[in-house]
């Protein structure tokens, strides 16, 4: 009897230490994988301006492209206007745009679009065409 109670006494102290010992590794477990979320919630957000700015700079270089009168867009504070009518959504900028005139009726329009993305961070590129005037 009294060597079953002692058992059941030494046996207290080894569970208590297995105790600490797994709540340590889970503690190890879910630090890393919390760390491994927030770091693919962060690269998600860079890559959604990137994907934006791609996205709203290809269709300001196409409604560039479609438009006879070259003279009819602006730039001012940021926002692509054409005739008055803004271009770009409202979380991109648009800066040193440019339009220039070539021989046989072609253009130059080139411009830095700047997108951020959830964190307050900028995302700019550059676009470029060279393209035939409308008839």
């Amino acid at each position: 009897m009294m060597e079953k109670q002692t058992a059941a006494q030494n046996n207290t102290g080894f569970v208590l230490m297995e105790f600490l010992i797994y709540l340590f590794l889970f503690g190890l477990i879910f630090a890393g994988l919390f760390g491994g979320i927030f770091a693919a919630m962060e690269t998600m957000g860079k890559n959604d301006a990137r994907v934006m700015a791609r996205h709203e700079g290809e269709f300001l270089l196409a409604k560039i492209e479609r438009e006879k009168d070259i003279a009819s867009f602006d730039a001012p504070g940021g926002v692509l206007a054409l005739a008055g009518d803004r271009l770009n959504n409202s979380q991109t900028f648009v800066s040193d745009f440019e339009i220039s005139l070539f021989s046989e009726n072609l253009a130059r329009a080139s411009f830095v679009l700047t997108a951020k993305d959830r964190g307050g961070r900028e995302f700019s590129q550059k676009f470029m065409t060279i393209y035939r005037l409308p008839q």
